[in-house]
């Protein structure tokens, strides 16, 4: 054989052991093929705020819901004070006068806005509040006692609104 047949013998050589190991290569390193997307059902699920999540992502889990803000904890119900009155006495703004079996008469010195030093005549029956929201203060007539001539009183005191009674 003569130099040019073993020259291009070499280089036919050499040209299969590149494409063989190219081809290794690419053989090896080849990534697998993304999978086909799933289509995901249109069913829904609700969240404890309310709203609603769909399904998502590869395998057509539910999206997580919002994060919700615990409630704040519920004011407790006060129990308030009881005060007990006969006519003659003054609770608040108001001069008892008479106590009748399902009512009480007697005198509203009103405070607000401009204080008054005479009083006007007023009936309370049971469940009237004599107190001033303003001030945060109720006080509601609770029972009415004709026999024994003495009424009661369930003060509650809690904070005044934003801006308080007027001037």
């Amino acid at each position: 054989m003569n130099q040019k047949g073993s020259a291009n013998i070499a280089i036919l050589g050499i040209a299969i052991v590149a494409l063989v190991g190219v081809g290794t290569y690419f053989a090896l390193n080849r990534q697998a093929a993304p999978p086909s997307p799933i289509a995901c059902t249109q069913e829904a699920r609700q969240c404890p705020d309310g709203s609603y999540v769909g399904r998502t992502g590869a395998n057509c889990e539910f999206a997580k819901c919002p994060e919700v803000n615990p409630a704040p904890a519920p004011t407790p119900i006060p129990t308030g004070e009881q005060i007990i009155r006969k006519a003659g006495e003054r609770e608040g703004s108001f001069l008892i006068q008479k106590i009748n079996s399902g009512s009480v008469d007697g005198l509203w010195y009103q405070a607000y806005p401009v204080a008054r030093n005479e009083g006007t005549p007023k009936t309370l029956r049971v469940g009237d509040d004599i107190g001033y929201a303003c001030e945060g203060v109720s006080e509601k007539l609770t029972s009415i006692n004709f026999s024994g001539q003495t009424i009661t009183f369930t003060k509650i005191v809690g904070r005044p609104p934003v801006g308080g009674c007027p001037i």
